[in-house]
């Protein structure tokens, strides 16, 4: 956690070239998460997946809420004009936590539409 060390410092760098590096981080994180939540999106809400079929899938329903659940807690982190950096490197996890679940459903929905076709 970045702490004040000398007035108008933040750490040894000026207040304002601290405020600017938090807030491309943000953007940077913004941007991040926007791919990977479109892409989820794009891959389960379009019309090539038959998501009631999906839904039959106890363990799909649990990964598909354990993703709401996170997007909506990245959106929060994301959205508080007040996060500071210890916020941001946890909305970093749940990002990278993101990704690996999108990857997780994407090789689960891909068995169970091949095992739909046999």
């Amino acid at each position: 956690m970045i702490r004040p060390s000398t007035a108008g410092q933040i750490a040894g760098i000026p207040v304002k070239q601290a405020e600017l590096l938090t807030a491309n981080f943000r953007d940077s994180l913004k941007k991040n998460y926007g791919l990977i939540s479109h892409d989820l999106d794009a891959r389960f809400n379009s019309n090539n997946t038959k998501v009631d079929s999906l839904n039959k899938n106890e363990e799909l329903i649990i990964k598909f809420d354990q993703i709401s659940q996170l997007k909506n807690e990245i959106n929060t982190i994301l959205n508080n004009a007040t996060a500071n950096s210890a916020d941001l490197d946890l909305a970093q996890q749940k990002i990278d936590t993101l990704r690996q679940k999108a990857e997780e459903l994407r090789n689960d929905k891909t068995i169970l539409e091949e095992q739909k076709r046999k």
